[in-house]
């Protein structure tokens, strides 16, 4: 079984956008990203979800590129201080995961967030030892919605596609 980590496994909203914040402020002045907007740019990792702020906050299409540069250690500092410490678990997930567990069943994680982050949120979760592998955004050339992901997860497992089910929340991973 196949498991997208945010929104699917653990809710890591309110971290997210405390770490956009923080690291945008120079740009927000007093003002702060809304939850549900950044809601809305969550699923393709975390280098995407800044690019998303940036624009948001009237950087131009040209200049992302150079502000993203100059502004990406900043959020990688910002989300590494706060990533697993005020994100939650979706209610059921540990009962689940004991069950599938105990069951025989073989768990891996498929995100788009980073690999650092994504063993943290695990890590601080408790989730770590449900999980036989962890394939991240950063893990493969490419990330989902390309379904090489999938394959290339069920390669490494050695499980044949037949007999996987991966469980998500978003229109990337139906698109998956």
């Amino acid at each position: 079984i196949l498991f997208d980590l945010d929104g699917t496994l653990v809710n890591t909203l309110t971290e997210l956008a405390d770490a956009l914040n923080d690291s945008l402020r120079p740009l927000l002045g007093s003002n702060s990203l809304a939850h549900p907007l950044v809601q809305s740019w969550i699923g393709n990792g975390a280098a995407t979800l800044f690019k998303l702020a940036l624009r948001h906050c009237g950087i131009s299409e040209d200049s992302i590129p150079a502000e993203f540069q100059n502004r990406w250690p900043d959020f990688q500092s910002a989300y590494a201080k706060r990533c697993g410490t005020n994100s939650t678990l979706y209610p059921g997930v540990i009962n689940c995961l004991n069950a599938l567990q105990h069951a025989g069943y073989r768990m891996a994680v498929v995100t788009n967030k980073e690999a650092y982050f994504a063993e943290k949120v695990i890590h601080n979760k408790g989730m770590k030892d449900y999980f036989e592998l962890v394939v991240a955004g950063d893990s493969l050339p490419c990330k989902k919605p390309d379904p090489q992901v999938l394959w290339t997860t069920l390669e490494q497992l050695g499980v044949a596609r037949s007999q996987a089910l991966f469980i998500g929340d978003s229109i990337i991973d139906i698109e998956t």
